[in-house]
């Protein structure tokens, strides 16, 4: 398409949309714009039916509300774009950037023959044009986002049916009340994102990264999950707790901007399921967490500070500057579970960073398993370890109290220096 049309185009649009005289809704349909240049542009409510966005440059472009039916935006940035309430039928998304992009209510369904002769009816189509409307009417079907690059996009309440979401970075999306039945999610990683009501009924989630993910009142009927650690969902919990928690993943989510830290202090969580929920940040001290079920959570500067854990399972979590500080922890689990310091930027001006480190310090560890951990740069200064088992456990640069490395070891423990480790776990 001649760039001074398009240019004119936009400069009518943009009048119109600000209503001001001489302006006209941009009808640019089944054009070539590929490579183009639209970033913060606002095309809300533009008619684009089947365009070729491939990659573009849409950096935070305005498209609420646009007819974007079987667009093709292979390889475009929509980084921070506002695609709210688009028609995104049958478009192509396949390594888009759509990083941070807002995307409430949009339609990413599947895209009918049926449709495409409706919305190019009366279009001025030149003879090339024609031969790529014949070309979408035969390849118009499931919307395809395969690699799609959405780390923290939002797409509350959006429709996703049947769209292909193959090997996509979904990681703290937000798919709230999303409709996802029949979704290809094969290979995705949709690590601390939220899927609270969303509906994945006979959806495909095979080999996909869903730790941390938010499952609260998901219907997940019928999908398939096969090599997929499913994170326990919060709807078993109490409604004060599971409401705390569903906030607190938001702060999360969204670095803090929205949402608030969750402070579960002196509850009572015996027994309870947990795995694979996001629990980072949170302060759980002085509470009842005994034989409650941590397995595969991910437990970043989580607070347990003096809690009842015995009998607790935190098998193959995450536990990064964790803190279990005078906890009672008689027999818990840690088998094949991550502590490792956590370095943050420091509040003092004379100090770069701060060094955060797991703390196990006068902690009551009897009989608690840590075989095929790896603890880096802990404190157990204090710890009761009485019949602590440790085979093939790794320990690096760990504060112990005399002479507790030398029976770690006649248990199967190794040991490392931090610099004899560096580049490894």
């Amino acid at each position: 398409m001649d760039t001074g049309e398009l240019k004119k185009i936009i400069r009518e649009h943009i009048q119109f949309m600000s209503g001001i005289e001489g302006g006209k809704r941009a009808d640019i349909r089944m054009k070539d714009l590929s490579g183009q240049n639209f970033n913060k542009l606002n095309l809300r409510e533009a008619v684009l039916t089947g365009c070729n966005f491939s990659h573009s440059k849409l950096v935070g472009v305005d498209l609420r509300g646009a007819d974007l039916y079987g667009c093709n935006f292979t390889g475009a940035n929509l980084a921070r774009a506002k695609l709210d309430r688009a028609d995104m039928r049958g478009a192509n998304l396949a390594r888009a950037n759509l990083e941070h992009a807002s995307m409430n209510e949009v339609d990413l369904r599947a895209g009918q023959v049926a449709e495409v002769v409706w919305k190019l009816k009366g279009a001025n189509l030149s003879k090339e044009e024609k031969g790529r409307a014949d070309e979408l009417k035969e390849h118009i079907a499931e919307s395809n986002l395969q690699n799609a690059k959405m780390t923290s996009a939002d797409l509350e309440a959006a429709e996703l049916q049947a769209a292909n979401f193959e090997n996509a970075n979904l990681s703290k999306v937000n798919l709230n009340r999303a409709k996802m039945g029949g979704a290809n999610l094969k290979g995705a990683n949709l690590s601390e994102a939220n899927l609270s009501e969303a509906d994945l009924n006979s959806a495909c989630l095979d080999d996909s990264n869903m730790r941390g993910v938010v499952l609260n009142a998901t219907n997940l009927q019928h999908a398939s999950t096969n090599n997929v650690v499913v994170p326990e969902s919060l709807s078993h919990l109490e409604d004060n707790i599971r409401n705390r928690m569903v906030r607190h993943h938001k702060w999360i989510r969204t670095n803090g901007k929205e949402g608030r830290p969750a402070n579960l202090e002196h509850s009572d969580l015996s027994g309870v399921n947990l795995r694979g929920v996001n629990l980072s940040g949170m302060s759980i001290k002085s509470s009842n967490l005994e034989a409650c079920n941590c397995n595969d959570t991910i437990c970043l500067f989580t607070f347990f500070q003096e809690s009842k854990l015995s009998n607790a399972s935190f098998a193959n979590a995450e536990l990064d500057a964790a803190n279990f500080h005078h906890a009672v922890l008689k027999d818990a689990n840690f088998r094949g579970a991550k502590m490792r310091p956590i370095e943050t930027a420091s509040d003092d001006p004379k100090v770069k960073t701060r060094r955060w480190r797991p703390n196990f310090s006068n902690a009551i560890l009897a009989g608690s398993d840590f075989s095929g951990a790896y603890v880096s740069g802990a404190f157990f200064w204090g710890a009761d370890l009485t019949d602590i088992k440790v085979d093939k456990a790794t320990f690096v640069g760990c504060d112990f109290d005399d002479e507790v490395e030398a029976e770690l070891k006649k248990r199967g423990a190794i040991f490392k220096t931090e610099k004899a480790d560096a580049g490894g776990k």
